[in-house]
């Protein structure tokens, strides 16, 4: 297996500011979906990893490595951010909206979305769809034999790679440095 300390550097080529984050990046602990969260469970059924962009505080997007047999993906993007940074997001998408077309890649969750446009927008908008998420993240699926190549290294940078335009579109979008 890979150390994850050596995956951070190779992505920072390409976002730098995810340095400030690495003080403050977390890890989750395995996690079972029938385990409640007051208790410790054994046997745990998968690991995952979260890199933050702009460091403690900062509402800025991320990456996501989630490992679990048969559901390895790289994701990344803001999930459920807060409503101040939504907003700039959704102005983001509505004011430049050649630049979200290029950025979107995939978008997870599309069933979490508003039913009516957010106030203030034209419900006859070309990207409406979109500005009406909460959510806006993207991920690359990745087998068990990936995660266990030796190149490994090489599909995980590749896969930030991919993802890297919808970040960077947060992260202006939110003010937080790219």
């Amino acid at each position: 297996m890979y150390d994850a300390t050596l995956m951070v550097p190779e992505v920072m080529n390409f976002d730098r500011e995810l340095r400030r984050g690495m003080a403050t990046g977390r890890s989750r602990a395995p996690s079972r979906p029938d385990c409640p969260q007051h208790e410790t469970c054994r046997n745990k059924t998968y690991a995952a990893a979260h890199f933050q962009s702009g460091g403690k505080g900062v509402h800025g997007p991320g990456y996501y490595l989630h490992l679990e047999p048969g559901e390895c993906f790289v994701g990344g993007g803001m999930w459920m951010p807060e409503p101040k940074v939504l907003e700039k997001i959704r102005n983001r998408i509505g004011d430049k909206p050649a630049e979200w077309k290029r950025a979107r890649v995939n978008l997870s969750h599309p069933e979490d979305a508003l039913k009516r446009p957010p106030r203030g927008f034209d419900p006859d908008h070309p990207m409406i769809e979109d500005i009406k998420q909460k959510s806006f993240t993207t991920g690359v699926k990745i087998t068990n034999k990936q995660v266990l190549a030796d190149d490994f290294m090489k599909t995980f940078i590749g896969a930030c790679r991919e993802i890297a335009p919808l970040m960077k579109l947060l992260a202006t979008a939110a003010r937080v440095p790219w």
